[in-house]
């Protein structure tokens, strides 16, 4: 049975259950999956398992999804095999927003596909 969050239903809930002010970057469950974590600490050079990259997409931004790439969600890309490294998962920029430049520059409209 899939949990609410990968049914995409209460995803304010689950971020609030993971998301602490002060929680130290340290091993175990209490662990921060933020950008020290996973730039310059433990799991820097870590291939992250599909919970890790929805608790990084938690955590840091209120969204288990905030990492796609080329448009598809964690749950998409990890299926095909793509894995990623903790530094790789933070190097990731949003599609709609890495677009925004590459539209402003293009002669023509139909090619953002992000348009507003």
């Amino acid at each position: 049975m899939a949990s609410s969050v990968e049914n995409g239903q209460d995803r304010a809930l689950a971020a609030t259950s993971y998301t602490s002010a002060k929680r130290p970057v340290c091993e175990g469950a209490s662990m921060l999956y933020g950008r020290e974590l996973l730039l310059h600490g433990e799991k820097r050079n870590a291939v992250l398992d599909l919970p890790e990259i929805h608790r990084y997409g938690i955590e840091s931004y209120g969204d288990a999804d905030y990492v796609c790439i080329y448009g598809l969600r964690p749950e998409q890309w990890y299926a095909r095999g793509i894995r990623v490294l903790g530094r790789t998962a933070v190097e990731c920029t949003r599609d709609a927003l890495a677009s925004a430049p590459s539209c402003r520059h293009a002669s023509n409209g139909a090619l953002c596909a992000y348009t507003t």
